[in-house]
């Protein structure tokens, strides 16, 4: 797995899709039986996940879009990055938990958030 850059400006909208894949699928695993897909952007690895700058899960943030295909949707709202009052990389990942309840970490990278200009809104 490498590791993938996103970039956001802070307090915009933004979204990513991603298809889960493995050995076995390597054209997209079926997520219909998993029992929770999770985005999570902290500041260190070592933070605790109640600290994360940004957790997203199905239906809050996190969409299967094709749960055939293993595509999924990540989607962020102003409110996630809004408080940032510097430039900053936050470090993230999505984890799929199967029947099993084992996590599995299906992609990771660096989410680079961008200080916006315009401060006002319409």
């Amino acid at each position: 797995m490498s590791a993938t850059v996103l970039e956001v400006t802070r307090g915009d909208s933004a979204s990513w899709r991603f298809q889960v894949t493995d050995v076995d699928n390597p054209t997209g695993t079926d997520l219909s039986t998993v029992l929770g897909v999770r985005f999570t952007a902290k500041r260190r690895v070592s933070d605790v996940d109640a600290d994360a700058v940004i957790r997203k899960t199905v239906g809050s943030g996190v969409t299967i879009t094709d749960a055939a295909t293993g595509m999924i949707e990540v989607a962020l709202v102003p409110g996630d990055t809004s408080a940032e009052t510097a430039a900053c990389t936050l470090l993230w990942d999505i984890q799929v938990t199967g029947a099993a309840s084992d996590p599995h970490t299906v992609a990771s990278g660096t989410l680079r958030v961008d200080l916006d200009v315009t401060l006002t809104v319409p």
